[in-house]
């Protein structure tokens, strides 16, 4: 006879007893009062009679009672029922022995059953998005390579996409590994075509038997079946390195559906992100060969520059601007004085010309009659370089600028000392317009400076008093000087 498993059920206000049975489905004994098994078939049965790992007698059937639920458990405790320990469900020798027996009499059917749509039903489309990094550099032409892996919660399948730069020269193929399961440890080498497979076949007769579908079956203890370890859900994480079939990927961050998930599954708070970026390389300071002293630096320089030599260009926008027109001529001009130790060149004078467009300079000599010196042209238009500078180098020459320019500076031009004496009206007038560029022509600064000077007051205005004998309060500027 199969042991069945049953619930009893005793009804308190009418004291009937109910019993249930799970196979075969139905009720097995009606609702009703039972009596008491012979002798003392005349009583029934009340609830002083149950109790816990013993046995009751319904109509010459025996039934175990090895367990209760919390309620009975409670209300026996209550009405003093000292409860037996529970017990363990008897096991039905029948349905055992029918198992084993299944196991030799059924061998097609060895593997149980693995019930993935649910899986696939709950996270189907939800697609953990980690950014990796790959470095590859300690390799030979080997670069920092950035990855992102996609895990599909739906099948537990790994997917893994290069991000590739603009000009980095691979070929348009995103795709770094296509989507599969993806194992821990990798592979020792190459499976054999039919050694990775969930269900191993046996060949029971060989060549002996003439119809092969009975020489066939399958291997229910599931020898040589290859063992493997495969990357989940947790196992991925920021800062963690996995292996991607040899290479080390290192997870430096993910989306805001990944943090999402691991903070309500698994309870996880810091993401902090690893920088994916490679430090920056080191800058080469580019070293250009010296001037070789023919033609001008900037030609020189742009034969160094490219292949093809191309012209300098000029600063065209500054040359339009400050180039003459009309009445503004945008020329700084200077009267100047030689500096020499030479008697007959100390009479010498000069115009200085400077050009705001391009920074040249130009010198003239008037002419002067029985001076001996024919005059004209000194100094054609051109850059003057700083005095003091090395000839034959790798940088630029510095030149003559217009706020070096001012009335009682010393200019050097081509080794020829020059002191500026007095300069034309659009000269000063600009000089004043443009004071920070000329703090000398600064009205303010020069009075504060006078201030400033208190223990000469007195002597500074009886000079001035004596230059101006009339009071007019104008003082000519010959005078001034």
């Amino acid at each position: 006879m199969p042991c069945l498993v049953e619930f009893i059920e005793f009804y308190l206000v009418t004291e009937i007893k109910k019993l249930y049975v799970i196979y075969p489905p139905g009720t097995s004994i009606r609702r009703h009062r039972i009596s008491l098994p012979p002798p003392d078939d005349d009583l029934f049965y009340t609830v002083y009679h149950f109790n816990i790992n013993i046995d009751v007698v319904f109509y010459g059937r025996k039934f175990k009672i090895y367990d209760c639920d919390t309620f009975t458990k409670n209300f026996l405790k209550k009405i003093g029922i000292k409860l037996n320990p529970p017990g363990s469900c008897p096991v039905d020798p029948y349905m055992k022995m029918r198992r084993e027996n299944l196991e030799f009499v059924d061998p097609f059917r060895p593997y149980h059953f693995c019930d993935t749509l649910k899986q696939f039903l709950q996270f189907d489309g939800k697609v953990l998005r980690f950014f990796c990094l790959w470095d590859d550099s300690s390799s030979l032409f080997g670069d920092r390579r950035e990855l992102i892996l996609h895990y599909f919660l739906a099948d537990d399948t790994v997917e893994v996409r290069e991000l590739l730069p603009l000009n980095s020269g691979r070929d348009a193929m995103t795709s770094f590994l296509r989507r599969g399961k993806l194992p821990k440890y990798g592979s020792p080498g190459i499976f054999q075509p039919g050694q990775i497979t969930d269900r191993a076949i046996l060949n029971v007769y060989g060549d002996l038997s003439d119809w092969r579908a009975n020489g066939y079956v399958l291997d229910k203890y599931q020898l040589g079946k290859v063992e493997q370890d495969f990357y989940t859900d947790q196992d991925l994480s920021i800062g963690a390195t996995i292996n991607v079939w040899g290479r080390k990927v290192l997870i430096c961050d993910c989306d805001e559906f990944t943090k999402t998930y691991y903070r309500t599954k698994y309870g996880i708070d810091n993401f902090t992100a690893i920088p994916c970026k490679p430090p920056p390389l080191p800058k080469i300071e580019r070293k250009y060969p010296p001037y070789t002293g023919f033609g001008s630096e900037e030609d020189s320089f742009r034969s160094c520059v490219g292949l093809k030599p191309t012209p300098h260009r000029r600063n065209f926008r500054k040359l339009m601007e400050l180039d003459s027109f009309g009445n503004i001529s945008n020329t700084l001009r200077y009267f100047a004085k030689l500096v020499t130790d030479k008697c007959a060149d100390m009479d010498r004078m000069f115009v200085i010309a400077f050009y705001l467009g391009d920074d040249t300079i130009s010198v003239f000599e008037p002419i002067e009659r029985n001076s001996g010196y024919t005059g004209g042209m000194f100094l054609k238009r051109s850059r003057v370089k700083k005095p003091g500078q090395e000839v034959f180098k790798s940088e630029f020459s510095e030149y003559i600028k217009a706020e070096e320019l001012y009335i009682g500076a010393t200019v050097n031009v081509n080794g020829y000392l020059f002191i500026l004496l007095n300069a034309d009206d659009y000269t000063l007038r600009y000089m004043e317009n443009n004071t920070d560029k000329f703090p000398y022509s600064n009205f303010d600064l020069a009075i504060q400076k006078l201030k400033q000077e208190k223990s000469k007051s007195r002597e500074i205005t009886q000079i001035f008093a004596a230059a101006d004998p009339h009071h007019t309060k104008v003082v000519n500027y010959n005078t001034f000087r």
